[in-house]
């Protein structure tokens, strides 16, 4: 990000030759002399760019304790994909409160014909005020992936599609996000929380230790609680206040 003043300068000093100048110039300046308009579109700047994240970045290091949740998380759930969505909106609340916002569970949709969403629930940004304006609708996705493979990006567009004005979007994977998809969700700008394996066994495994509990436990917990949790009925009314 460092701007080479000394080509500036040399080209407003009449003593110094254009070929001189041009040596000081920018690869990319040097890069538009040479091609010409065709080249603008790959020398602009993209800020997206900078806010997207490897693969790398999203998945547990094999041989650590965040690997082992995450696989043992994945292989539990396998072939009960739908009660996935029970630790998926879990794991939601807990990054929300876990940053001071307050969210409040909805509820968890059927395995088959969910429409877009997996489960239901609130943010409250202002849980002190009288006004209930703060609230808003979360929907979130869940997806019980293969480690190895990148999500699908029609998953996420299909939760995107039934966000209403305010609402907000989360998708939880056992997977990752690839750049591409990434780079949608940032370009057009999305109200939806990615939240990769990686941060899925980060947030499982604070839980678990300062609980002092052992995961096959816990999610055999969480697991049964999913039928009673089941229910149909429009997003909109867990806003509605008791």
């Amino acid at each position: 990000d460092n701007f080479p003043w000394r080509w500036i300068n040399s080209r407003r000093d009449p003593l110094v030759k254009s070929t001189e100048s041009f040596a000081l110039a920018p690869e990319s300046w040097k890069k538009w002399v040479r091609e010409g308009k065709e080249a603008v579109p790959n020398l602009r700047r993209n800020v997206i760019t900078r806010n997207v994240v490897t693969e790398a970045m999203q998945r547990p290091i094999k041989g650590t304790e965040d690997h082992e949740i995450l696989s043992a998380v994945y292989s539990y759930f396998s072939g009960q994909n739908h009660k996935f969505e029970v630790l998926a909106e879990w794991v939601t609340q807990q990054i929300f409160n876990d940053q001071g916002l307050r969210y409040s569970p909805g509820w968890v949709t059927k395995g088959s014909g969910d429409g877009g969403f997996d489960f239901v629930g609130s943010l409250d940004l202002d849980p002190q005020g009288i006004l209930k304006s703060g609230r808003q609708v979360i929907l979130g996705q869940a997806k019980c992936e293969k480690l190895g493979s990148p999500t699908n990006g029609l998953h996420i567009a299909r939760l995107v599609a039934r966000l209403q004005r305010g609402w907000v979007g989360v998708y939880v994977t056992t997977s990752y996000f690839s750049i591409p998809v990434q780079k949608e969700v940032l370009t057009d700008r999305y109200p939806v929380l990615l939240v990769d394996g990686a941060r899925l066994a980060a947030v499982i495994r604070k839980y678990l230790t300062n609980q002092g509990i052992e995961l096959e436990a816990w999610l055999n917990y969480l697991a049964s609680t999913y039928e009673k949790r089941i229910r149909f009925q429009d997003p909109e009314t867990v806003l509605d206040v008791s």
